[in-house]
Order: C-alpha cells, then structure tokens, then sequence
C-alpha cells in the first residue's frame, strides 16, 4: 500500500481504487501519516483540493498529538499551500522544528537543546522554504503588511513580516503601504520609532527615499524579504560579525543559512533546523 501510494500519480489507472483502499488503514497504524500524505498529494494532484482540505483538517484537529514533529510540518505545509485566505495561510505557516544542528566544517552536528533555545532566542516557530517563497516571491506587499498585523503569528515570525513588508513598500514607492506597515513595524521594533517617523514625515517620492535609505543604513537587520529556519540573530541595529548584514540578491535558504556558497564561508557555526 504504502509502496503503491509513494509510487502513484495523479494520472495512475485505478486511483480511486486506490484511495479507497488507502482511506481503509488504520489510523493507529504505523504506515498512517504516510498513507495520508500521500492521499493528500493525489488528491490535490486531481484537483479535489476541497477533498484534501477536509482530511488535513481532521488529521490536524485530531491527530496532531501523535504526529512526529517531521510529519506535523508535511501535513501543515500542504494545508498552508491548500489555504483559502490569509488567516488560514498563516496558521499553517509557522513550523516547529524536528531539531536543530550546527553546521560546523561542513559537518551536520546536533545543537544541544539549551544552546539551540539560546541560539532562537526562545522563539519556538520558525517558517520552513515553502512558506518564506510565499511571502517573498508570490505574496503582494499591500497583503504582506496585512500579515504583519495579524495576532496569528508568533512574535518572531510577525516582526519579520512587519520588516519585510516596510522596506519592500519603501523599496516600491508604495508610499500608503509603506505608512500601514511602519505603524506595524514600530510596535514591534519600537528602536526605529524616530527613523519611521522621518518617513512618514517625508512630503515628497525624493525625500521618502532618503528617509528610508537612512533608515536601512541605520539597521542592517532589515531586508525586504522573511527568513527562512532561524534568519539572523544579531539584534537589528547592530552589525553582524560574520556579514549577515542589509541583504543580497539571492532568496533566503531553506534552514536560514547564508544565501551564497560564497557568504557560507564566511560563519563556520550557522544555526539550521531540521523540518
């Protein structure tokens, strides 16, 4: 079954016979979770999103604490990508991590538990590849700051938002935006309180460029898109040592780690998470 199930696709003879058989195994069997998501992939792989949204939904209400930590994160990851507004999206978005590491020397090497705490600063949910491409390559600005303002993420993860979808506003000369999402992002840096207010201040496209250039010259934690896994951790205003600082043109990496081979070489502990 589970063989089958790995190996079927969308256009596979006898799916439905398939699925029937699937929808049969016992939820306390070791082969579950694998069984649903793969139920799942091919139900959204026949467009029956509907269908897959239902089960995911029961499997997240009811499962959920029987879940490894690896299987959670599949099955919010293909309910965030099944989602039908923002609030859904961004319940689903936000991943505990399986576990963390170090990347030291090129080697993967378990981070004790405390120093991983230590390292995240106590935040607890980060958002894996899949949902930082989201806001970064598909999500507008004028929904992004929208996200920022919503309770439903953790502090971390809506702090990143909030920076994100200021400086790509400021970035775009969406000049409303820009304001929306300063309110948001005062509240949650309240550092770049008097920076923000220069640019609300600002009455013409050149001096609101200025204002926000100064700005991100000023903290060189801020970058227009959200970080994948841990992100940086040096504190916003201040410049950090291994050159984690403004942004480069490369998207974030899965575990939060340097965008480049190049900038890699340059932090021998980088901090990742295991989905």
């Amino acid at each position: 079954m589970v063989a089958a199930l790995t190996n079927a696709d969308g256009k596979q003879s006898g799916l439905n016979e398939l699925l029937a058989a699937a929808a049969n195994v016992s939820h306390s069997s070791p082969g579950f979770p694998t069984v649903a998501f793969h139920t799942v992939r091919l139900l959204k792989e026949t467009n029956r999103g509907a269908e897959a949204r239902t089960m995911l939904d029961k499997i997240l209400t009811e499962e959920r604490q029987l879940l490894a930590g690896s299987s959670l994160n599949l099955f919010l990851g293909e309910r965030m990508m099944l989602a039908q507004n923002l609030d859904e999206f961004l319940r689903n978005a936000p991943r505990v991590p399986a576990g963390f590491s170090v990347n030291e020397d090129g080697r993967e090497i378990p981070e004790d538990e405390k120093d991983a705490e230590q390292t995240a600063k106590g935040a607890k949910s980060f958002f894996d590849l899949d949902a930082a491409n989201v806001f970064n390559k598909a999500m507008p600005v004028a929904v992004m700051k929208d996200a920022a303002r919503s309770n439903i993420l953790p502090v971390n993860l809506r702090r990143d938002v909030a920076q994100a979808s200021f400086v790509r506003a400021a970035m775009l000369d969406d000049h409303e935006t820009a304001i929306q999402a300063a309110a948001s992002l005062e509240i949650e840096l309240p550092a770049l309180k008097e920076f923000l207010a220069a640019y609300g201040k600002a009455t013409t496209p050149d001096a609101r460029r200025f204002a926000a250039g100064f700005l991100t010259l000023k903290f060189p934690g801020l970058r227009p898109f959200v970080s994948a896994g841990i992100g940086r951790t040096t504190a916003v205003e201040e410049i950090d040592s291994y050159r984690d600082n403004y942004w480069c043109t490369q998207p974030p990496t899965p575990q939060g780690g340097p965008p480049s081979e190049e900038q890699g070489k340059t932090r021998s502990l980088w901090p990742r998470l295991s989905f």
